[in-house]
């Protein structure tokens, strides 16, 4: 957890727990939260998705694959998406499990990109030698995701994600 000694003035690199929204219904169980411009909140957010997953019976398998995509995509935003300057807007999350799936969404505004057609597709084909460094982040979220969407809406970049529980 945070350090939450300053709860009243909390950082933008933190991540917020009083922003974090738990609704159940007797369809769903949605969780919102809010990431900070610093890949030091990967961790808790990660345990954060885990937990949410836990308490409504979503099978391990499916949260490892949540987390890595969720874990890829922040980590994009943090290093590519966002200014350096730690008043930087931060990136909200919102997670809903229903009876059919979990779906992911991710709100930032960062600079347009949509990661599924914007960023280059990786080198599958070369020796591992050969291969540069990186770049398999999103290509990953593509296999391992059930479904995946890009949108720019409200000067925002919005990310969706779903998996099935099936």
């Amino acid at each position: 957890m945070p350090d939450m000694s300053n709860a009243g003035s909390p950082t933008r690199t933190d991540v917020l727990d009083s922003s974090e929204v738990e609704r159940l219904s007797s369809m769903s169980a949605k969780l919102a939260f809010k990431v900070g411009n610093d890949l030091k909140t990967l961790s808790t957010a990660a345990d954060r998705v885990q937990e949410f997953g836990e308490r409504h019976g979503v099978d391990s398998a499916v949260m490892g694959k949540v987390n890595l995509c969720l874990e890829e995509l922040l980590t994009n935003v943090i290093r590519h998406g966002m200014t350096d300057d730690a008043s930087a807007p931060l990136i909200s999350v919102d997670l809903e499990v229903t009876s059919s799936g979990l779906q992911i969404e991710l709100r930032d505004s960062g600079k347009a990109f949509d990661p599924f057609t914007d960023a280059s597709s990786p080198d599958l084909e070369s020796d591992l030698e050969e291969r540069p460094i990186g770049g398999l982040g999103v290509h990953l979220v593509k296999v391992l995701a059930d479904g995946y969407e890009y949108r720019r809406e409200s000067a925002q970049n919005r990310v969706t994600l779903t998996f099935s529980l099936d």
